[in-house]
């Protein structure tokens, strides 16, 4: 994927990583919007960026989503978002836990962290118990 921006010369974007610098992050929604920019419906698998894909409810009509029924989406761990740590004057990085889903089916509790700059880390731990197959299907519409 390529960015281009109005002053700034175009750039490929291999990972989230990739944005450092060229974004402005100020609050914790914004850090969650940030994180999905590559994983969430219609993104990830055009992007060719993520390898993960958030869970969404079903009754979706979108390309490339992974989708849960609604009954079962409703028992899944919510997305949290939070500042990291003690930080007074509210500079410090953000906090994105929520969970993900490989193309083979494998389920991820997922911790990002974004910093205001847009620096990005993230680190996954299988998600024992819980099978992604089962959980739900990849919708993936030609349009």
């Amino acid at each position: 994927m390529w960015l281009l921006c109005d002053s700034a010369p175009e750039r490929r974007v291999r990972a989230l990583g990739d944005l450092q610098g060229s974004v402005r992050i100020g609050t914790a929604e914004q850090a969650l919007e940030f994180v999905r920019l590559f994983s969430t419906e219609g993104r990830w698998r055009f992007s060719g960026v993520a390898d993960y894909v958030e869970p969404v409810p079903g009754d979706r009509d979108v390309a490339a989503c992974f989708v849960v029924a609604r009954h079962r989406y409703g028992h899944l761990p919510r997305i949290a978002t939070s500042q990291a740590g003690d930080d007074p004057k509210g500079t410090g990085p953000f906090v994105v836990r929520r969970l993900l889903v490989d193309q083979e089916y494998k389920v991820y509790d997922a911790t990002e962290r974004v910093a205001r700059d847009g620096g990005y880390m993230i680190e996954t731990v299988p998600v024992t118990g819980l099978d992604g197959g089962a959980l739900g299907a990849f919708l993936l519409l030609d349009r």
